[in-house]
Formats: structure tokens, sequence, C-alpha cells
């Protein structure tokens, strides 16, 4: 399940996100209930692969 992947990986999402590569933010004052790549984060990824 979801929910148990999150609770697996919570430090790497912790690190994640305080780096600014996942975001729940979707707009002012809005935020979802499943973490999202940034633009950041997508960034960082096309750079890994190369």
């Amino acid at each position: 399940m979801k929910s148990d992947m999150a609770r697996k990986e919570a430090d790497v999402i912790a690190m994640a996100a305080s780096l600014q590569l996942v975001t729940t933010k979707v707009g002012p004052q809005r935020f979802a209930k499943t973490w999202l790549i940034t633009s950041k984060g997508l960034t960082w990824l096309n750079e890994k692969e190369d």
C-alpha cells in the first residue's frame, strides 16, 4: 500500500521535501494528500540520469 511505503521511506521523503525536490503544495494555501515532484526535483532527476 502507498501509506506503508510512505512510512517505510519517511526519512527519504523528509530529506527530499527539505531539499524542495517534492512538495504537497498545489497552490496558495492549498495542499494535496500526496507528494508531488517539483520542477527542482525534475531537474535533479534529469541531471542524475546524465
